[in-house]
């Protein structure tokens, strides 16, 4: 199939005449420039270049986890394959370690004085992990001293420590309950 394309704010292409889907203008337009038109296979290895240069932007500025790239390089318009292939070759190269991300995010959600519960939702909406996911890593990286040494944080962070601003940081009612008696 020959893919074309018409260059507006976003670079519209087009199989066989037929819309097929809009990409960033900002990370095509370079690629496609002095082009009338390219075969498929040689726009699947031009995607899946510009996919890999495109995570070494993102993640020189900053660590992600293959959760968060997969999300972000799909509203970018990219393939499946070329996400997939990028971050096989990130994973390889040791830049893209998730295990290290999330362990560093529990540790830093943990001394800003924030419970399990907490933790979970957030790491859910933040590293695109699974309810399941999240539960099985805090349970594997948050002990009970972990947890009553966070509560102490949140202690001293509530301006007038109670149940419901304790739960909201996402303790148990066990711990709430044990904090507020002392």
């Amino acid at each position: 199939m020959i893919i074309t394309w018409v260059i507006e704010k976003q670079i519209t292409l087009q199989k066989d005449g037929l819309f097929w889907k809009e990409v960033p203008k900002s990370l095509f337009k370079k690629e496609l420039a002095g082009k009338e038109s390219i075969q498929d296979d040689e726009y699947m290895q031009l995607e899946q270049k510009i996919c890999v240069s495109h995570v070494a932007t993102l993640l020189s500025a900053r660590a992600y986890t293959s959760g968060m790239l997969t999300s972000k390089l799909k509203g970018k318009g990219f393939e499946s394959a070329s996400i997939a292939h990028a971050l096989k070759k990130f994973e390889e190269y040791g830049y893209l370690n998730d295990s290290k991300r999330i362990c560093s995010f529990i540790e830093q959600k943990l001394s800003q004085g924030y419970g399990p519960m907490y933790i979970k939702a957030h790491m859910q909406k933040t590293l695109k992990l699974t309810f399941d996911e999240a539960s099985a890593w805090v349970e594997k990286e948050c002990s009970a001293v972990q947890m009553r040494n966070a509560l102490l944080v949140a202690l001293r962070k509530v301006k007038t420590p109670s149940y419901p601003a304790l739960a909201r940081r996402g303790f148990s009612h066990e711990l709430i309950q044990e904090a507020l008696q002392h």
